[in-house]
């Protein structure tokens, strides 16, 4: 997934060691997903890869750190006073759920034989909606529809790492 999220960032003191912390929007797009399920009835067994993708996922990001003046540094030889090398260190977090506009199952075997072109438009492609009136026959010849379902996009990390201030 591909995220921006801007954030507010909170820093308190000015001392050698800064605590602070940020907050914000998380949106993101996921290129595809690809799922391959294999699985037996007892006399045959089945292999499908199903692609999903679209849609655009929202959610929240925060973080705790602190950073730390690791001193400063000539650069290019400018002034020193201009070149500062900051230490960091965070807990991060994103929450964030992802649901796919569209599905398209792209291999269907029976016993490892290409199966795909047995099944029809309904059985091969779905249309992920909010809501939908579910037919009591379904045309086989339409896209099928189906209720979103939002997947877990969500992570934990922690962060260390070293800035560079060039110039003010």
């Amino acid at each position: 997934m591909v995220r921006i999220s801007p954030s507010v960032i909170i820093a308190v003191g000015e001392g050698a060691i800064q605590p602070y912390a940020k907050a914000g929007l998380a949106f993101g797009t996921m290129g595809r997903l690809t799922e391959i399920d294999s699985y037996s009835n007892g006399y045959d067994n089945f292999e499908t890869t199903t692609v999903s993708e679209g849609g655009l996922a929202i959610g929240f990001c925060s973080a705790a750190g602190i950073k730390t003046q690791g001193g400063s540094l000539s650069f290019f030889g400018e002034n020193e006073e201009n070149n500062k090398m900051t230490f960091f260190a965070e807990i991060a977090m994103i929450n964030q759920t992802w649901a796919p506009t569209k599905s398209i199952v792209t291999k269907f075997t029976v016993n490892k034989t290409d199966q795909l072109s047995t099944l029809t438009l309904y059985e091969k492609e779905t249309d992920f909606v909010d809501s939908y009136t579910e037919a009591t026959a379904p045309d086989l010849n339409a896209v099928r529809q189906s209720t979103k379902n939002y997947l877990p996009m969500s992570s934990f990390g922690i962060y260390a790492g070293v800035r560079f201030t060039f110039w003010k």
